[in-house]
């Protein structure tokens, strides 16, 4: 795999973690924390999600565009070594597809549901302190 791929492979396991993380119920103080440092940094990082955002998806054009050009299958006559190599490239660009639309998938699902979590959790603040009053 190429920095490129490693990286995106890396981001993809962060934002899975994230996600998880985000929609984990956890005691409330530690949920309001975690919600709360989810926020600033999906805040003061928004136009660098928006680049990774391009970024993914210039990299899923790259790699559906990898898949269409080695489509075709090598002909009766080939060895197994053109066999072997047509069935790992395949293999290579249908991974790196997958990885890739995945990653903005999550990416996505990060973007949508962080909101949701820290409303969720800004009503429960109030709730709760309604109650103590």
């Amino acid at each position: 795999m190429t920095i490129i791929w490693t990286s995106i492979s890396a981001f993809l396991i962060f934002e899975t973690i994230l996600l998880f993380l985000i929609l984990l119920p956890l005691p409330f103080d530690l949920n309001v924390i975690l919600a709360r440092a989810t926020s600033r940094v999906l805040k003061s990082g928004k136009y660098f999600f928006r680049f990774l955002a391009l970024f993914l998806a210039y990299h899923l054009a790259d790699s559906i565009w990898s898949m269409y050009k080695h489509s075709t299958a090598p002909d009766g006559n080939a060895n197994a070594q053109n066999i072997s190599n047509y069935y790992i490239t395949k293999f290579r660009t249908e991974r790196n597809c997958y990885m890739t639309g995945f990653s903005l998938v999550v990416l996505g699902l990060i973007l949508l549901v962080e909101p949701l979590v820290r409303d969720n959790k800004r009503k429960e603040i109030k709730l709760q302190e309604n109650k103590v009053r």
